[in-house]
């Protein structure tokens, strides 16, 4: 029985001496967790906005084909002042923040 308690006080005695050696080495991997969370976090909301621009000049380019259908099909006159105007909502120059969001 003693050389158990022997062995169990010689463990505790060295495992708080190693618990403060490594302590440093558990804060730093924790900070670097918490920084790469946030990289990712950054990351993904990047994604999702380059997605989003990338789906609205997708529907833009849409429109505008769209449209050059449809006057290519119209005869061709010698005054241009004949021809529709471009539909505003085809070139809409507004940004993501007007409600376009997908």
């Amino acid at each position: 029985m003693s050389r158990r308690i022997d062995a169990l006080t010689g463990v505790s005695v060295a495992f708080p001496d190693q618990m403060q050696v490594l302590q440093p080495q558990l804060d730093r991997a924790r900070g670097q967790e918490v920084r790469l969370s946030a990289q990712l976090e950054r990351a993904v909301r990047q994604r999702d906005e380059a997605h989003r621009i990338a789906d609205l000049a997708a529907r833009r380019v849409q429109a505008l084909e769209a449209y050059l259908l449809e006057i290519g099909q119209r005869p061709l006159s010698s005054d241009a002042g004949e021809l529709p105007a471009v539909p505003s909502d085809t070139l809409d120059q507004r940004g993501l923040g007007d409600g376009e969001r997908s």
